[in-house]
């Protein structure tokens, strides 16, 4: 017997595509959790420092510390008008051990296709990637930092770290937030971020979002550890 009932059609919906602007903002976000993961992966500050959190549905572990969490914000804040430029090459979380030698180094290397467009151009640019895919990209990340320590040697004890960023025009580089003073960007040393030649590199991951490009690894020094 024919049925009654009218079949209704399958609807499949197609998440949006974020705009250049919006992949920026998540990827601002993303770099924050990702940089609390490093220190508590690595062991810059003791486990009691940090608490669990969830992102991406991935279990990380970030930083109460006041003024740490500040430093990372401030960072960040003053980074982002220059990501959005397209004109961010590099963001370095470099350890250094007690000597101030450079031991261990994460890189977030990072291509935008716009560095040479005008604002107008960039406020309207669509990437080809929707927020779906973008956190299960960020979320592989996150995975891989997770397990480096397997593929990294232990860092000597008392290390610190400071972050830099590498512009691709860094004669341009844009005005700190209202929020952020003045001198929070200074001019930094190669030494800073320069390992020695025998140094190896372990890529963690990369991604593709069309009008943006970021690839993580981490370098140590071959001399980790040797007094």
């Amino acid at each position: 017997m024919p049925n009654d009932k009218q079949q209704q059609p399958v609807q499949s919906a197609t998440a949006a595509t974020l705009s250049y602007l919006e992949l920026a903002d998540v990827l601002v976000e993303f770099l924050e959790v990702a940089i609390h993961y490093v220190l508590y992966v690595r062991e810059l500050y003791p486990a009691e420092l940090f608490e669990a959190r969830r992102k991406y549905n991935v279990p990380v572990q970030m930083s109460r510390h006041p003024a740490l969490n500040t430093y990372i914000r401030n960072v960040l804040s003053s980074l982002k008008p220059d990501l959005e430029k397209g004109i961010v090459s590099k963001l370095y979380l470099a350890i250094h051990d007690p000597s101030k030698t450079l031991v261990e180094k994460f890189t977030f290397h990072i291509r935008s296709l716009l560095e040479e467009f005008d604002e107008a151009v960039r406020k309207t640019a669509q990437t080809t990637i929707n927020l779906n895919d973008i956190e299960a990209n960020l979320r592989a990340f996150l995975m891989k930092i997770g397990v480096c320590d397997s593929m990294l040697r232990p860092n000597p004890p008392d290390c610190s770290f400071v972050l830099l960023v590498e512009l691709t025009n860094p004669t341009h580089p844009s005005a700190p937030p209202p929020n952020i003073p003045p001198s929070a960007w200074v001019p930094g040393e190669p030494a800073e971020v320069d390992l020695d030649a025998n140094a190896s590199i372990v890529p963690l991951k990369t991604m593709d979002a069309g009008l943006l490009k970021m690839q993580l690894y981490a370098e140590e020094s071959a001399r980790k550890g040797k007094s």
